[in-house]
This record gives structure tokens, C-alpha cells and sequence, in this order.
């Protein structure tokens, strides 16, 4: 029962994370232009720290499953090296990159702690987060979104963010309803359709 909800939720929060990301994605023109110029150097530290969060969410129960089971020291070791980690690779990436440094530094720490979490529960209790059918509905409908890219500018930064998230939003979504993937979300949204509806 613990393993189909870490599954489950796993794939719930990559599939609300990867939307996110898609739309932060391609908003990220429209978001800087109502900042000033010097803002703008900020938008690859943005995207970068989109997929940060993406990967934590792919960690879906993980840290809690730890943290409440016997072998709830890790729990503690692993937050120890994710804070290890970003210290040194801030000292590092920084010197290289800027500002760019403590993003990549956030999502290499991230890729780390999660992926050794990952393979901890599986060794320990052979639990696994990801279900490879649910990963490839979202690849597809991730790769789908991408053609937002192509669809003609308006010259409004604004408006081209509407329309490049409304077409992510139909596509993205369609493909997951269709196929499934997150139950959970499709029952939710009934729900409140029907308390809508009366």
C-alpha cells in the first residue's frame, strides 16, 4: 500500500511540476518584461530552478517513507549532504557562472539527494517512485507542448504568453486525461464541477 502511494503520488506531483515548468517556460519573456532590464539576466536562473523543483517533486513520498521508518537516520544524512552539496558546489559554480552558479548548484544537489533517496528506499524496502507507463504519457505530452515554441509571435510578449500556455494547456491535459495517468486530478476537477453546477 506504501509503494502504490508513493507511486501515485510521485506521478501526480511530476505531472502538476512538469505543466508548471512548461507554462513557467514559456512565459519567462512575458514575466521579465514587466520588470525592469537589469531583471532580465534572471530568467535562465528561473527555468533552472523550475527543473530543480521538478526533480524534487519526482521524489514524491520519499523523504516522509524515510523519515517515519526504521531507517529514519538516512532521512538526516541525506539533508546533511543536500546542504553539504550546495555550500560546496556554491563555491564552485559561482566562481564559474554568477548568479547562473547557485541555480545549477540548488539542481545538481537535487538530482543527487534525490536520485540516492531513490535508490535507498529501493534496497531498504523496494519501494520505487516511478511508474514507466506514467513517465512516458508525460514525456509525450511534454514533447507535444514544445510546439508552443513554433506558433507565431504577436509582436505582445504578454499575449504570446497566453497563447503559448493555452495551447500547452489543452494538449498537455488532454493527453493526461485521456490516458489516465493522474486519476486523482480528473476527480478532483469533478468535483468541483459539480458543487459548481449545484
Amino acid at each position: 500500500r506504501i509503494g502504490e502511494l508513493h507511486r501515485r503520488s510521485a506521478t501526480l506531483l511530476i505531472t502538476l511540476g512538469l505543466y508548471v515548468t512548461l507554462c513557467m517556460g514559456m512565459s519567462a519573456d512575458a514575466i521579465y518584461s514587466l520588470m525592469g532590464e537589469g531583471y532580465r539576466v534572471g530568467k535562465p536562473v528561473l527555468l533552472i530552478l523550475c527543473v530543480t523543483n521538478l526533480v524534487s517533486l519526482a521524489g514524491g513520498l520519499g523523504g516522509s517513507i524515510i523519515s517515519t521508518s526504521r531507517r529514519y537516520g538516512f532521512d538526516a544524512s541525506s539533508g546533511v549532504l543536500y546542504l553539504g552539496l550546495n555550500v560546496l558546489l556554491d563555491l564552485l559554480f559561482i566562481r564559474w557562472w554568477g548568479m547562473e552558479g547557485v541555480a545549477w548548484s540548488s539542481l545538481f544537489s537535487m538530482i543527487i539527494v534525490v536520485t540516492w533517496r531513490a535508490i535507498f528506499l529501493w534496497r531498504s524496502f523496494r519501494l520505487w517512485p516511478f511508474d514507466g507507463r506514467a513517465l512516458g504519457v508525460l514525456l509525450v505530452a511534454g514533447s507535444i507542448s514544445i510546439f508552443a515554441w513554433w506558433i507565431p509571435s504577436t509582436g505582445l510578449s504578454l499575449v504570446d504568453a497566453g497563447l503559448k500556455c493555452g495551447f500547452i494547456t489543452v494538449v498537455y491535459w488532454s493527453v493526461v486525461f485521456r490516458s489516465a495517468v493522474a486519476p486523482e486530478i480528473a476527480a478532483q476537477l469533478s468535483k468541483v464541477a459539480r458543487r459548481l453546477m449545484g
